[in-house]
């Protein structure tokens, strides 16, 4: 028990407090109870007292020493067990600070505080009350969390509302935390951390940024293929120069028959000659259509 509850359990008591060995609790006294009792609580109890036998509140004293033993001798869950008795048969504000103690000494804070809350409202003397606050306080040490980059949400465990975002100043119950770190340009992140009673608390934390993926330019398309375009062309440009040769051996065959000495060789020459002419025409024709489509598939070929 750390040296505010000592402080809080003397003044509530009315019994000088005794630093423990570890883990050992101070004596709770009922006798030092009494004594310690001031106005604004005596006059919430003497409502109470009016419905509470004397018997029932020499039983109530008893179990409540009864609480005292168990606590001194670290049995808690006896102590907590005896002065919830105590406490039934006679409901005194005093108990309540009583059980706050014990319940700080289980690590069960949130009831801890509760009990304390209860306590200040049987509006006890400022400085018992004030020493109650303080210890609230403690069981709600600060938690101070930073992160870098900054502005990450910060949500408990297994919860979907957010705490905040960071830098973040909160209060938090004792005990072990686990804290979700989310950060648009960084990775998520689970932390766990230790807080203990009365100690202030400040975590930092560098947060692992997300790579940022350039997009890749899609590679160029590959190049037209030209060769069917030059295959035609080059074809009709062969087939135009063999029909100029057809044409010149045309041209022969008539002087050929120009000379002709009898008119069976002339006859042959002309033949020979419109046979060459008429070729190299067809040729010709088909060499220009070559050439012109071969011309076209290359203009259309270009981006």
């Amino acid at each position: 028990m750390n040296a505010l509850s000592l402080a809080l359990a003397a003044l509530l008591l009315g019994a000088p407090a005794k630093a423990p060995q570890p883990n050992q609790g101070a004596k709770v006294s009922a006798k030092g109870s009494a004594k310690g009792s001031a106005k604004g609580s005596a006059k919430v109890s003497a409502k109470v007292s009016a419905k509470v036998s004397a018997k029932q509140r020499r039983q109530s004293q008893k179990l409540k020493a009864e609480a005292d033993a168990a606590y001194k001798a670290e049995d808690y869950q006896a102590a907590l067990r005896l002065i919830d008795e105590a406490y039934a048969l006679d409901p005194q504000p005093n108990y309540l600070a009583n059980r706050a103690l014990v319940l700080q000494q289980l690590a069960r804070y949130a009831e801890a505080i509760e009990a304390l809350e209860g306590y200040l409202k049987s509006a006890p003397p400022e400085d018992k009350a004030a020493r109650a606050r303080a210890l609230i306080e403690s069981l709600r040490p600060p938690l101070r969390v930073e992160t870098d980059p900054p502005g990450a949400q910060v949500t408990r465990r297994g919860e979907t509302a957010p705490l905040g975002v960071t830098p973040l100043d909160l209060r938090v119950l004792p005990g072990r935390l686990s804290l979700i770190l989310e950060h648009p340009k960084a990775e998520r992140m689970l932390v766990e951390l230790e807080v203990k009673p009365g100690e202030p608390k400040q975590a930092r934390y560098t947060l692992v940024l997300k790579k940022v993926i350039k997009p890749v330019a899609p590679p160029p398309p590959p190049p037209p293929d030209r060769t069917p375009a030059w295959i035609t062309l080059g074809s009709g440009i062969a087939l135009g120069a063999l029909s100029g040769g057809m044409y010149a051996l045309a041209a022969s065959e008539v002087g050929e028959r120009d000379t002709a000495r009898s008119r069976a060789d002339w006859d042959a020459h002309q033949g020979a000659a419109e046979a060459w002419y008429y070729s190299s025409l067809l040729g010709g024709g088909v060499s220009l259509g070559l050439m012109s489509f071969g011309a076209w598939m290359l203009s259309s070929e270009d981006p």
